[in-house]
């Protein structure tokens, strides 16, 4: 699967997910998503890897302070 493949799964992903929230919170619910969501350096790394997270970043410099930031990770 190409990259441009994988980023449209991604979005129409993102899409359903928004569209449904009874979804979204039984996701959010997993174990795996909690724990996956208690690690700040694995929260970042994933971020990091959107490149629409990344476009967002450069053109606002406190979100990537934040991102940067542990202790705000951790909220």
């Amino acid at each position: 699967m190409g990259s441009a493949n994988f980023m449209e799964l991604q979005q129409q992903m993102q899409r359903q997910l928004m569209s449904n929230p009874d979804m979204l919170a039984q996701i959010m619910e997993n174990p795996f998503v909690q724990n996956m969501m208690s690690n700040p350096d694995l929260m970042r790394q994933m971020i990091m890897a959107n490149p629409q997270m990344q476009q967002l970043m450069e053109r606002n410099p406190e979100i990537s302070h934040m991102l940067n930031n542990p202790e705000l990770m951790r909220q």
